[in-house]
């Protein structure tokens, strides 16, 4: 009686089937990564929150507010333009009559209604942004008397300008009147 003989299996091309192995743990780190990477991104694009936190929940504020800082913009148009002044202190006398429009402006809109805890605070913040700015527009006029070769700096936070927040929040609150205007 002949001997059989068992043989691997063989594939098409001749070579033995490679054995089948299970799971290693970089296959199982592999295989978490990817469940994570999709339970991640489905949470992205389904379920977070959706816009900005910088949005107001009241639109009231916007509109009212838009108003007031469009005839500041009018006002600061209309005078001489700060770059064209003869002097130093004429430019420092022009930028001092923008402040005070400005300062004006800021008073009105404090006194707008504000809506619910999360809108008063971030147009709380707003507005101390927008304080400080003309702060420092008063900083330069006085600089300015002093020295006609002072040049004009703003306040930062955050390492950065605080020009950049307060536009970005006028911007999506739909208040394109009331970024900062390009006088100085």
């Amino acid at each position: 009686m002949a001997s059989t003989t068992q043989f691997p299996p063989h594939t098409a091309n001749g070579h033995s089937a490679p054995a089948r192995k299970g799971w290693t743990r970089g296959r199982i780190a592999v295989a978490v990564w990817i469940v994570i990477m999709v339970v991640f991104w489905m949470y992205a694009f389904f379920f977070a929150p959706k816009g900005s936190p910088d949005i107001l929940h009241d639109r009231a504020f916007a509109p009212a507010a838009e108003a007031r800082c469009a005839h500041a913009l009018v006002v600061i148009h209309e005078l001489p333009n700060a770059v064209t002044a003869k002097s130093a202190a004429e430019r420092a006398d022009v930028i001092d009559t923008a402040n005070l429009e400005l300062r004006d402006m800021l008073a009105t809109i404090s006194a707008l209604p504000t809506g619910d805890t999360h809108d008063t605070n971030l147009i709380g913040l707003w507005l101390t942004d927008w304080r400080q700015y003309v702060t420092d527009r008063e900083d330069f006029s006085r600089a300015l008397r002093a020295n006609s070769s002072a040049t004009f700096g703003v306040s930062a936070r955050d390492g950065q300008q605080i020009t950049k927040a307060m536009d970005a929040f006028a911007g999506r609150n739909r208040m394109p009147s009331c970024q900062t205007p390009d006088d100085v």
